[in-house]
């Protein structure tokens, strides 16, 4: 038995070496996930679109437009009675902008700032605009004809035009934005009317230019952009609080930020994908690159096979008839206080099983409960261990009945002897007094025939 106790020490050494060194490559950085929770962010930026951000600004100034459509139209059907309800941009003063048309670091600081929106107004003012109106469309002889006998005019456009604003050409939007250096104290706008030349013969083009004056309204400061993207990062990729820094945008970049401040969203994707096909899969461990995704697959096996075969070791160890000779090796597997008893449970159940288990969870693909090989072999594994050490009790209990029965015997053979060594003593005293007392009453029997003779 004792050969098999040295091959246990040695099975079992070259078990917590092989864990060390598991434990030692399952801590070393893998990158994988920070490419994934990038791409993640990067993906989510790209999906926003510009229609999307033109919806939030439109539906921030959704009331206004509602209340100048409603002014306007009915400014139109006091010229035209035919004409049909339109629903009119309103004008914005901002620094608002599609955040996305920028680089990363660009994007970042635009999100973290404040954006502005001066809502503006027009004066309601109708009856004077009626007159500029008549003065417009009237000819020159027929200034004194009343409103109600002019000649029909239809109008096919109107707009507002603001102060320091322009006149946009092209089709109606919901709102326009006007940078807000223009806005400045003389609060004078136009409103342009279009009309079918054929209906006014006397006018020299087909607009007509009412003067009239606007007024200030609300005026929003706030993170407008970030607000926009907030609203469908439900899982707060994008954006990321804590009580020490506060508000973080786009924490996931960080790891890469040096590599892709400067780049668009599309190009900043473009190179990190690259990147992470480039190093799928492998890990740096003291210079070498390690295909994480083997070593995950290889390694439970691994220990299956080494506590397997610790297992027979221990069966057979187990199974001997023949007497445990002296002098067995000293190994704490068989150490029976409670120091060595941890220990051991420490390092052959539970030592390759947690190494196991943290080499899958940070570099396998899937999770530790999925139905996997990983899982299934972690699986194996545990099972084999909790076996190993049951059967290592078992052992270590012969060995101390061993000992138990050895030290029994060993008191009672020095009881023995001090039996057997004390009775031979005595016999041998009274042996030692007759030989002497027969030696002197030769001795006077001989001294005695000498005198007689």
């Amino acid at each position: 038995m004792t050969e098999f106790i040295k091959s246990l020490k040695v099975i079992h050494q070259v078990l917590l070496v092989v864990s060390a060194a598991v434990l030692a490559f399952s801590l070393l950085p893998n990158r994988d996930p920070e490419y994934q929770e990038a791409e993640r962010t990067l993906r989510l930026l790209q999906e926003q679109t510009r229609t999307s951000w033109e919806d939030f600004v439109s539906t921030m100034q959704l009331d206004q437009q509602n209340s100048e459509s409603e002014y306007l139209n009915r400014l139109a059907r006091r010229l035209d009675s035919t004409f049909a309800v339109q629903v009119y941009p309103t004008s914005l003063y901002t620094d608002l902008q599609f955040p996305l048309d920028k680089s990363l670091s660009g994007i970042k600081d635009y999100v973290r700032n404040n954006q502005t929106v001066q809502f503006i107004k027009l004066k309601r003012e109708i009856p004077a605009l009626l007159n500029q109106w008549d003065r417009s469309v009237l000819p020159p002889n027929g200034s004194q004809l009343k409103r109600e006998k002019q000649p029909a005019i239809r109008i096919t456009g109107l707009s507002a035009i603001p102060p320091g604003g322009a006149y946009l050409n092209d089709s109606l939007a919901r709102y326009r934005t006007v940078p807000i250096s223009s806005l400045t104290s003389d609060l004078t706008g136009r409103i342009q009317v279009t009309v079918d030349p054929t209906s006014v013969p006397q006018l020299m083009g087909n607009v007509i230019s009412l003067n009239t004056r606007w007024e200030l309204g609300e005026r929003v400061e706030q993170p407008i952009a970030r607000k926009w993207l907030e609203k469908d990062d439900k899982q707060h990729i994008l954006f990321r609080r804590s009580k020490s820094t506060g508000l973080e945008v786009f924490p996931t970049l960080d790891p890469f930020w040096d590599e892709i401040a400067a780049l668009p969203i599309h190009d900043a994707r473009e190179r990190l994908m690259g990147e992470k096909e480039a190093h799928r899969g492998k890990v740096s461990a003291f210079g070498l690159s390690v295909d994480a995704e083997s070593t995950v697959k290889v390694t439970p096996w691994v220990f299956c096979s080494l506590v397997i075969f610790m297992i027979a070791h221990i069966r057979q160890a187990r199974q001997l008839d023949q007497k445990i000779e002296r002098g067995i090796p000293a190994w704490v597997g068989i150490f029976d206080d409670w120091t060595g008893r941890a220990v051991t449970f420490l390092t052959v159940p539970v030592l390759p099983v947690a190494a196991s288990m943290i080499l899958v969870g940070r570099h396998g693909r899937g999770s530790l409960f999925s139905a996997s090989v990983e899982s299934i072999s972690l699986a194996l594994l545990l099972f084999l261990a909790a076996w190993n050490y049951w059967e290592l009790s078992r052992l270590r209990r012969r060995i101390v009945d061993f000992q138990s029965e050895r030290r029994h015997e060993a008191s009672a053979k020095a009881l023995a002897q001090t039996v057997v060594m004390s009775s031979p003593r005595s016999s041998v005293s009274d042996e030692n007094a007759g030989s002497t007392k027969t030696e002197f009453e030769k001795d006077d029997s001989e001294w005695i025939d000498d005198e007689g003779a």
